[in-house]
């Protein structure tokens, strides 16, 4: 049987891709450039142009009325990592559908214009030229960001020089605007494996499940907590989270809670649901609240 063929990009456009992304991809944010390990004078490039419309006609988000002209051209394309080019191509790229991933594009171009692409804390202290070199922590330190305004995703961060195993992670959030429904939306806890030194895992999609999907529309208020802990961690961390679906959002660490729990109400009755929104809150100021797909 005869394979059909790929309308693949051209090597300029894969060069000119990956230039307007400053070679870091354009879902998770990682550097896709490194110091190559087999040669002092070399580059590793590790970047993808991967295809907004499939470039085959059964592929991932496949169109059969647009063009090959507007298949391999630079609108069509979008630069990742070799990771989240897989991500986005998954359940046949349901989750990542054309418009979401245009807005990532455009997002993470946007970025790069300001400057404001997303550092590692040990990519920070190296460009303000702090040497945490002392009293280097043997245990891992992790932390939670969230990343793409308009359609949140969860960032696992592992801020420190040893490696994290067995990470949990919760998000509990109610969505404001269905006041009949007492439980949350039904994001399940979840584990990551390992997260290497200084490094971060995910993104990971909170809700593009069919069990959550439905309960949102534009505009929805979604206000809860999320945290992040591991066996032999520090501590845990947790965080206040609100979202306007569609529009915008903030996060920020509730500092006096170190044991890695999520804050939830003491039932999930409305009154109660009431009371827990207006102490969340209170508890983070205006000042600390960071929006959502901004630099930490």
């Amino acid at each position: 049987m005869t394979k059909k063929p790929r309308d693949e990009f051209s090597t300029i456009t894969i060069t000119k891709l990956a230039k307007r992304a400053a070679y870091h991809c354009s879902n998770c944010q990682i550097s896709t450039l490194s110091a190559s390990e087999s040669d002092d004078e070399e580059l590793s490039h590790t970047g993808v142009a991967a295809h907004i419309i499939a470039a085959s006609p059964n592929g991932p988000r496949a169109d059969a009325n647009v063009s090959i002209i507007e298949k391999i051209s630079i609108r069509n394309g979008i630069y990742c990592c070799q990771i989240c080019a897989k991500l986005i191509d998954a359940n046949r790229g349901t989750d990542y559908p054309p418009e979401r991933l245009q807005q990532i594009k455009n997002d993470h171009e946007k970025l790069t214009r300001t400057g404001t692409i997303p550092m590692s804390p040990e990519q920070f202290a190296k460009s303000v030229g702090v040497s945490n070199s002392k009293n280097t922590p043997d245990k891992p330190d992790l932390a939670l960001r969230f990343i793409y305004p308009k359609f949140p995703a969860l960032v696992l961060i592992n801020q420190s020089p040893v490696v994290a195993t067995d990470i949990k992670w919760t998000v509990a959030l109610w969505n404001m605007d269905l006041p009949e429904r007492n439980d949350p939306l039904p994001i399940p806890v979840s584990t990551f494996d390992f997260i290497r030194p200084n490094n971060e895992g995910g993104p990971q999609n909170l809700f593009g499940t069919p069990t959550v999907k439905p309960l949102l529309k534009l505009g929805d208020r979604l206000f809860g907590s999320a945290s992040v802990c591991s066996p032999d961690c520090i501590q845990g961390r947790t965080y206040v989270v609100y979202i306007v679906w569609g529009k915008s959002g903030w996060f920020a660490e509730a500092r006096g809670e170190k044991s890695g729990n999520i804050l939830i109400p003491p039932n999930f009755l409305k009154a109660s649901r009431d009371l827990y929104f207006k102490t969340l809150e209170s508890m983070i100021s205006i000042d600390s609240r960071i929006h959502i797909g901004t630099a930490r």
